[in-house]
């Protein structure tokens, strides 16, 4: 993921890279690293490495909301539920569910468990309408919050570097405004996962 985001990017200087996601070769004990790498003289060392899941949770938040058909493909709700959370709004009560969900790290069978758990209208297709609009919101928030928290501390190190973002989470376009809106200068691969 590093070299592909580096090598498809106009840089050609030093840089940041951002490798995150749901899975990959990384799992231990059901948790994916969410990695740092910095690019300097055309030498990529590992800056930092998280053990953190966004990517599962976030897929997994998706259970609920009726409006997401659940199709074989479960790769499919994740943007299915960043395109539902434009039509939502910040409801406290969501955020600090989802707060709670993502701080599970557990594996993929768990989640779906601990849903039900911190509320009774989160089993399958439990939320519709309104309430499903900003539950949707509520996680595309968390995991926005989540990965800003995660990567602004080492790339902050050097702000005026570039940001290449790679892994299956890079395709989560809410948050890769959200850097930019940051000041950060970011690529994307056409492939990220």
């Amino acid at each position: 993921h590093a070299a592909v985001a580096y090598y498809t990017s106009p840089f050609k200087s030093s840089a940041w890279i951002v490798s995150y996601d749901g899975g990959g070769d990384d799992l231990a004990e059901g948790m994916a690293s969410f990695k740092i790498f910095k690019m300097v003289d055309q030498k990529l060392s590992v800056e930092a490495t998280i053990s953190v899941d966004l990517g599962t949770p976030f897929m997994v938040s998706a259970y609920p909301l009726a409006p997401i058909i659940k199709g074989p493909n479960m790769l499919t709700w994740s943007g299915k539920l960043m395109g539902l959370a434009g039509h939502g709004s910040f409801h406290e009560y969501f955020v600090d569910k989802m707060r709670q969900f993502y701080s599970e790290h557990d594996i993929f069978s768990r989640y779906t468990i601990t849903l039900p758990m911190l509320d009774p209208a989160f089993t399958l297709d439990g939320l519709v309408g309104r309430e499903a609009f900003d539950y949707a919101y509520a996680s595309q928030h968390v995991f926005t919050e989540r990965a800003i928290h995660l990567m602004c501390p080492v790339i902050g190190q050097h702000p005026d570097w570039p940001v290449c973002i790679t892994g299956g989470c890079a395709l989560n376009v809410l948050t890769n405004q959200r850097l930019r809106d940051a000041g950060y200068t970011i690529h994307v691969p056409p492939n990220p996962n």
